[in-house]
């Protein structure tokens, strides 16, 4: 089932920036455009999968419902579904998770 769309709360945009902000500052420029650039895609093809996510494990998390969906490894999205409309709530290292 298609979902209609992928709403980005301003707090994951935030978090993607900083992200990059972070990465630039280590001297890769090129990189830091590369992630936003990718994870943007990958959040945007979220709305066409069909696929269902787990609740995150976290216990604050899963208290709201949230799903949670690892990104490359160090990352996890943090989401929730309503109405087939995905709300990214935020994007942290995976290593504040664990």
């Amino acid at each position: 089932m298609a979902r209609e769309q992928v709403d980005i709360l301003e707090r994951a945009e935030n978090s993607i920036f900083k992200f990059a902000k972070y990465i630039d500052k280590q001297g890769y420029p090129d990189r830091a455009f590369s992630f936003v650039s990718d994870i943007y895609e990958f959040l945007n093809s979220l709305s066409i999968s069909g696929d269902s996510f787990a609740v995150c494990r976290h216990k604050a998390f899963a208290k709201k419902d949230y799903k949670c969906l690892p990104y490359k490894k160090n990352y996890i999205i943090i989401l929730s579904i309503q109405n087939d409309i995905v709300t990214i709530h935020n994007v942290i290292p995976a290593k504040k998770i664990r």
